[in-house]
């Protein structure tokens, strides 16, 4: 959805930082959830997935780009094949066309969600449909929690740029002990993007013209949207509902690798081969300059006035180091991987990773492990948007009322090697220990009647048995 990628445009292009503590308390009248640590680590990490943290000048040291790789190999494995189907009722047929631009996206944003931290999917009522805007950690803001660490008051950040100010949108969501959900509305006008500046009325941004500054809505028990939290606990506040980055762990190894692979380039950048000459080696133009045939090469000496035979060329070819800077990156890479619940060998050299099968099984189970805590939050993420979406189209009358039933699966490649199952499950099948037809279901995904057609098909067509029995 093209919108979608706009969104997400305008909040990566405008908002860099998150707005001071200070500025959004003063702004809403309230106190907010985020500590001052965690609102700064929450800009670390996105500057670091962006790309640019403060130990990178792509000068003396430049970036390998290892969160953004983190963030989008836990996304794929998390993601790779996931299938999520809504059937039951003509009101189900609805909602699966509501939220599959949601489900073939879903990989890009959950990367965004896994290096921030967390992420929202916002859904609002847009005529006969539901437009569902993600926002990143770095522009939602949690201002309460109940006791089940369920967010009841919240603030988004929204921005435009038009000619050279800055208008920034707060849009607060606040549901009272009673029930009362109130939506609040709140502009401000700024020459600097990274202030929110003084207030200014809704309608001087033409997307922001129509809406209340405040709206009560009726008959929801839950904020309308749905909270992506990154698994992994926050060692500096263990009591924090919040999700944390999935490279948190790793911030200071990334920063040493980044510092280690600059060290790398100019290990090369200095050790080029040169030739030292005596400057009567070379011509003169007229102007009196020296003329060098490659400068990258050659090297100019002040003459000695006494250059002897041999004397004239000295070669400078220092020794390299490059393995010594390789080897201590392999180690930087295996200890990431394991602050990242990475297997060893997707970022560090599988040539140089464990062999036996125990050692590798090991190493699998432990992106595994990760990768189920990403799918088990992402799916109660998506069952909240679905609930939301849900709500919606009854209140606004968008789609006949029914039932719907959720169907998700995950693909399990990462930890099962397909192949070797396949050997494995057609040895028990020749065997007589597994039945023909659940062989058709573990190895082609086929429910059960499809798989038992297969077989009756085959047995008509072919009366040799395909199992060599």
């Amino acid at each position: 959805m093209s919108w979608i990628a706009d969104v997400w445009a305008d909040l990566k292009g405008l908002v860099k930082r998150m707005f001071s503590r200070d500025e959004i308390i003063k702004a809403i009248g309230s106190d907010i959830s985020p500590t001052a640590a965690q609102q700064e680590q929450i800009s670390l990490w996105a500057s670091m997935f962006r790309n640019s943290p403060s130990w990178v000048d792509n000068e003396d040291t430049f970036s390998l780009n290892l969160s953004a790789t983190v963030a989008s190999e836990l996304s794929r494995a998390a993601t790779s094949e996931m299938l999520l189907e809504i059937d039951g009722s003509p009101r189900a047929k609805w909602l699966q066309a509501q939220i599959q631009p949601i489900v073939d996206d879903v990989r890009s944003d959950l990367e965004v969600g896994l290096a921030l931290g967390g992420m929202v999917w916002k859904p609002v009522p847009d005529g006969k449909n539901i437009a569902v805007s993600v926002i990143p950690a770095d522009a939602f803001y949690p201002v309460r929690f109940d006791s089940s660490g369920e967010i009841t008051s919240a603030v988004f950040v929204e921005q435009r740029k038009i000619g050279k100010k800055t208008y920034t949108k707060l849009e607060s969501h606040d549901i009272n002990e009673s029930g009362v959900y109130t939506v609040t509305n709140r502009a401000f006008e700024s020459d600097n993007p990274n202030q929110l500046g003084r207030p200014a009325p809704l309608g001087v941004v033409a997307d922001w013209a129509g809406l209340e500054p405040v709206a009560t809505i009726i008959g929801s028990d839950k904020l309308l949207f749905s909270y992506f939290k990154a698994p992994g606990g926050d060692p500096n506040d263990t009591g924090s509902p919040l999700g944390v980055s999935c490279y948190s762990r790793a911030v200071e190894l990334i920063e040493q690798a980044d510092k280690m692979h600059s060290g790398f380039l100019w290990e090369f950048e200095s050790g080029k081969r040169a030739l030292y000459a005596d400057v009567v080696a070379f011509k003169r133009t007229d102007a009196g300059d020296l003329v060098l045939p490659d400068k990258r090469l050659y090297r100019a000496l002040n003459s000695t006035g006494n250059v002897g035979e041999g004397d004239l060329f000295k070669e400078w070819t220092p020794t390299l180091r490059e393995q010594n800077f390789l080897n201590g990156l392999s180690a930087l890479y295996r200890r990431i991987e394991l602050a990242c619940g990475l297997a060893y060998g997707t970022l560090s050299d599988p040539e140089l990773v464990a062999k036996t099968a125990t050692e590798i099984m090991g190493s699998k189970q432990r992106t595994y492990s990760t990768i189920r805590d990403i799918q088990r939050n992402l799916r109660t993420a998506l069952e909240r948007l679905i609930e939301v979406c849900d709500f919606y189209a009854s209140a606004y009358n968008l789609a006949p009322k029914g039932a719907y039933a959720l169907a998700f699966e995950f693909d399990d490649s990462i930890l099962v090697d397909k192949e070797a199952q396949m050997q494995t499950d057609r040895q028990a099948v020749n065997m007589g220990l597994m039945p023909k037809s659940i062989f058709l279901q573990r190895n082609y995904g086929l429910d059960e009647a499809t798989a038992l057609s297969w077989l009756q098909q085959q047995r008509a067509e072919a009366p040799t048995d395909v199992f060599g029995a």
